[in-house]
């Protein structure tokens, strides 16, 4: 065994003036980094919902769009696999080709002769700007990604057993008889519990037997000898090995486990227990990954990538599918509250994560009702005009976009994307914010936000109800294009996009309102009024200034927009009205040109809400290897993203978010990396 003193729980003690020192050594300067997105606040009344009124404008206009920076839209019908890296794939531009029966990408797979913007493509990025215009609800929501984070606070140890009389799981908080904890040693083929540690190095050799002996179901079940310790392998034992998730020691950088534990129900009356109800058990299901519909949880491949440690949770699982009894962790709060409280967050470990009660359908409602329409009766500005699909009523849109079709176009070099993650709503210091009532230094998520006293053993967290607020609607910056080199894995891919060139769409109108048309083309325009580019009272010009570049603003779309990909420019350049009359006893098609409505048009150009758009829309002049997601180097010097976001919440044992996501009012939206 190494020289050296070490304390309970394995770690090396003494020495605190060389810990410091190591620390001030191996410090990392702080560098600047601006974030790819930002987010519209939410406004604080509640959408205008009501049955739509129909107005006397039908007709179509004719758009073009023009590819400012490189544009990618995957063909779904095929990818292809890398010849030299496993699980890498290539993806072309979306074109009519239907690739399902190719085999391997060649020159001309890669290049598609007649790519195409898909027109539902156009639809939800315009949709996304005309919601932020009219204050509408929020439509598009993954309702499987629900709000998840991982909690610092120690939970309680308990036991949960099926009971076949209520039909449900009963939890016991009283368990110390019950409940033997240790490290598991091997010794002459038997196994036997110490409640001490005797040193890290020694731990590593006996969790290492411990693991090799209970790594089946089928060994779980043990003889327990509460005097001498002893645990006897037997089928028929009343004991059970609790098999903890697999964890990567930061010491050692083994694999170990906190701690091995054995349990059994025998001395357990149904009234010492409390019965949970259900939805506190699906939260709990959440957290152990067994529903297919709902994503974060241990067994999904996404947040659990290490073989080992998903068997184990694989076990854990089943047993909770066949009712059998397990350990469990539930928060001190509603163990002090005897499963009282409406929210009981329960998981398989002490410290791990937490799927809340709210979600953001819920928190949206409690954001002056921005959640998403449901009744043709009670539609947002945005649904009355796009459509929808209601629990109650459906509501045919009013308008209809055409695919885009290439006039002229060059594709790029193909290129390897980093690794372009999906949303992490847990990231609550970018997606919520920061609690007006908090005065104290914590942390805060989708239920409650937590502030501690004390420190080490004897901190107290203490929680405190809220509700949550939504950062807003997240859109990504305007800016130069980031080309950085990443090497192929199977996390990421090899694209060819479109760098320069235009397409053409049409889009359909029908009985629109002159409000909604002037709205309309303002969302796909992105500009002030045409034909008045002098006037002093128009207050893009301030915004302009603001950036220091032409008033014109860029829409986003298709993929990699983290990296200033996408950014296209939409103009009108004809608008025809349709309208029918009785001629002579013959109904005639009649056609007019549009004539724009430049009052309107002043009026909505002059709302805060179009002033946030084009903040956003408009190119900012910044070096674009300083946008990107911030990150913290690791031990071995590779930079990591989620890295940054563990460190900007402190430690366990001073939990505190450091650094939150500036605003899209604020001027220096730098975050320190």
């Amino acid at each position: 065994m190494a020289k050296g003193n070490f304390n309970r729980y394995g770690n090396r003690t003494g020495g605190r003036q060389n810990y410091g020192a190591q620390r001030t050594e191996n410090r990392v300067p702080e560098r600047d980094v601006i974030n790819p997105y930002t987010f519209v606040p939410v406004s604080e009344k509640e959408p205008l919902r009501k049955e739509p009124e129909m107005g006397a404008l039908s007709g179509y206009m004719d758009c073009m769009m023009q590819i400012k920076t490189p544009v990618f839209i995957p063909n779904t019908t095929g990818k292809f696999s890398d010849a030299d890296t496993e699980g890498h794939m290539h993806r072309v531009f979306y074109s009519y080709e239907d690739l399902t029966q190719e085999k391997a990408i060649t020159e001309e797979i890669r290049l598609p002769k007649n790519p195409v913007i898909p027109g539902s493509e156009i639809r939800g990025m315009l949709r996304n700007v005309f919601e932020q215009l009219t204050n509408s609800c929020y439509v598009h929501i993954d309702e499987s990604n629900l709000p998840f984070k991982r909690s610092a606070e120690p939970k309680t140890l308990c036991l949960l057993v099926w009971d076949e009389t209520e039909n449900g799981w009963r939890i016991y908080t009283d368990v110390e008889k019950n409940v033997y904890k240790g490290a598991i040693i091997h010794k002459n083929g038997a196994m036997f519990l110490e409640n001490g540690f005797k040193g890290r190095y020694d731990i590593d050799d006996q969790y290492r037997y411990s693991y090799k002996a209970f790594d089946t179901a089928e060994s779980l079940a043990v003889s327990f000898d509460t005097t001498s310790k002893k645990i006897t392998k037997d089928s028929n034992g009343e004991w059970i090995v609790h098999i903890p998730t697999k964890m990567k020691s930061k010491m050692g950088g083994t694999w170990t486990a906190n701690r091995q534990i054995v349990y059994t129900t025998k001395g357990l009356t149904r009234t010492q227990g409390v019965l949970l109800g259900a939805e506190t058990m699906e939260r709990f299901e959440y957290v152990l990954g067994v529903c297919e519909d709902v994503k974060g949880g241990y067994m999904d491949d996404a947040f659990n990538k290490t073989g080992e440690s998903k068997t184990r949770t694989a076990i854990y699982a089943k047993r909770y599918r066949q009712k059998k009894p397990l350990i469990v962790y539930a928060d001190k709060n509603s163990v002090d509250k005897k499963f009282k409280n409406e929210v009981i967050y329960l998981s398989p470990a002490s410290i791990t994560k937490e799927f809340f009660g709210e979600t953001i359908l819920s928190i949206l409602e409690k954001n002056a009702k921005h959640q998403k329409c449901q009744s043709r009766a009670e539609a947002c500005p945005a649904c009355r005009l796009f459509g929808m699909a209601g629990q109650t009523s459906s509501l045919r849109g009013r308008v209809r976009f055409t695919d885009g079709e290439a006039k002229e176009f060059a594709y790029g070099q193909e290129i390897t994307l980093p690794i372009l993650a999906t949303p992490k709503i847990s990231a609550t210091e970018f997606y919520l914010k920061k609690p007006s009532e908090m005065q104290e230094d914590g942390v805060w998520n989708y239920d409650y936000y937590t502030t501690y006293r004390g420190h080490g053993r004897s901190m107290q967290f203490i929680r405190h109800p809220y509700v949550a607020k939504l950062s807003g609607r997240k859109v990504y910056l305007t800016h130069k294009p980031c080309f950085l080199p990443a090497e192929k894995s199977k996390m990421n891919s090899s694209v060819t996009p479109i760098v320069s060139g235009s397409f053409a769409f049409r889009v359909y109108f029908d009985q629109l309102t002159a409000e909604e048309m002037e709205q309309l083309l303002f969302c796909i325009e992105l500009t002030k009024e045409p034909n008045d580019t002098q006037s002093s009272d128009n207050p893009l010009q301030a915004l302009k200034a603001f950036v220091g570049v032409p008033d014109k603003g860029f829409h986003k779309i298709g993929g990699a927009k983290p990296l200033g990909w996408g950014a296209v420019e939409l103009t009108v350049q004809d608008i025809t009205c349709i309208s029918y009359a009785l001629q002579d006893g013959k109904l005639q098609r009649m056609s007019e040109t549009y004539v724009r409505d430049k009052k309107l048009r002043k009026e909505i150009e002059n709302t805060g809400e179009a002033k946030q758009i084009m903040r956003y829309a408009l190119t900012e002049d910044i070096e674009p290897e300083m946008v990107r997601y911030p990150t913290r180097p690791d031990k071995q010097g590779d930079r990591k993203v989620f890295l940054w976001f563990s460190q900007n919440r402190g430690s366990i044992a001073a939990p505190k978010i450091q650094q939150t996501l500036p605003s899209i009012e604020d001027k220096n939206r730098k975050l320190k990396e």
